[in-house]
């Protein structure tokens, strides 16, 4: 007898790994767009491929998808090999950018295709349509059509076509870049909802930092057909594993020096211009050795007057100031002529009270500071 919820409506896998890519290669022609990419995705996992334009993130999902064959390689979907497979023999549910619905069909005409395509019976239909049209929030819109819809509504739709016909995998294509930034921020909570309520494994493809850290349970960084980096949105934007995915991931002031002293705890780093700023120490410094250091904006402090911890404080003054609402940028030069931006929170801002060209104190925790060699 079938559990009650979305067991019910979905059934879960009882894999531990749903999705898998052994060396995988893609070429056109000459160019090759991905290059020996090796990748598992867990059951239930939503895990992003994110990197800029033309770094083989779509390229990765369609090849799963199979609209395009591995050059090389192997791909697997619950432990079958896919290899050859056309892409309607591999069960997995596809949301595109531009969402694809038929615009002379119903709401309700557009979920069910695939199960007519499959030729499930008409009882069935209806009961699996109305089914996932309650669990993506849209009950009662069945005889409308795309144009009737905004286009949250509309994502929710391609969504609900892609999870009725109860796929293996869910692909997801940049599904969110066409919404204004409000309605992103809410699909955004509403998409991971609804894959979570259902527990499908999910391979989303973005350019966005922000969707990838605000939905994924791992993140994969990808740049030049490679895997750069793999992690929780934590470990990529704390622990960067190079200067590539330190810049990609958010907004941060970059400090270039070479190491003037090691110490057990902190180090100093040294600029060309004169500034000294202690980090972390950690494996491999050694004095003359020249690094990278990566600030986030978030993380400076700024003060009025001069604060009583001397610890990485730097005098300077304010250049500029940009309001963006919930939060405020601040531009400041610092004595040694190098530049800083810190964010801060609406409240923080009120807080401090510093305005344009004064001066301010800056003070930044080694412990934030991200050194790369």
């Amino acid at each position: 007898m079938e559990s009650e919820g979305s067991d019910a409506i979905f059934p879960r896998s009882t894999l531990m790994v749903d999705v898998e890519l052994r060396e995988m290669t893609k070429k056109f022609g000459e160019f090759t767009a991905v290059k020996s990419l090796s990748l598992t995705v867990e059951k239930g996992e939503f895990l992003s491929l994110l990197g800029p334009s033309g770094c083989g993130k779509t390229t990765t999902l369609r090849v799963l998808a199979g609209f395009e064959e591995p050059s090389e390689g192997l791909v697997f979907i619950k432990g079958k090999r896919m290899n050859d497979v056309p892409p309607y023999m591999r069960n997995i549910g596809m949301v595109f950018q531009n969402y694809a619905l038929f615009p002379h069909k119903t709401v309700f005409q557009n979920v069910a295709y695939g199960l007519k395509m499959r030729q499930v019976e008409k009882g069935e239909i209806d009961r699996r349509v109305e089914e996932i049209l309650d669990m993506v929030r849209l009950s009662g819109f069945g005889n409308r059509k795309p144009h009737q819809l905004s286009g949250g509504q509309q994502q929710r739709v391609a969504l609900a076509r892609a999870l009725v016909i109860r796929p293996d995998v869910l692909l997801l294509d940049e599904p969110l870049s066409n919404l204004d930034a409000k309605l992103r921020e809410e699909m955004r909570v509403e998409t991971k909802r609804i894959q979570k309520n259902v527990g499908i494994t999910t391979v989303y493809v973005t350019h966005d930092q922000v969707e990838a850290l605000s939905m994924s349970d791992r993140i994969v960084i990808m740049e030049q057909g490679a895997i750069i980096q793999i992690g929780t949105p934590r470990d990529v934007y704390e622990s960067p594993w190079n200067p590539f995915v330190a810049d990609f991931m958010g907004q941060s002031n970059q400090i270039e020096g070479e190491i003037a002293s090691v110490g057990d705890q902190e180090s100093e780093v040294r600029t060309q211009s004169g500034l000294r700023i202690l980090v972390k120490t950690l494996d491999g410094f050694e004095k003359g050795r020249g690094v990278k250091v990566f600030v986030r904006v978030e993380t400076p402090e700024i003060f009025s007057e001069p604060p009583p911890d001397s610890k990485n404080v730097f005098n300077g003054r304010l250049e500029s100031i940009s309001y963006h609402g919930s939060s405020t940028l601040y531009y400041m030069r610092i004595e040694e002529g190098t530049r800083f931006v810190a964010e801060k929170s609406r409240q923080e801002a009120d807080r401090m009270r510093v305005e344009k060209d004064s001066p301010i104190w800056l003070r930044i925790s080694p412990e934030y500071c991200i050194s790369l060699l």
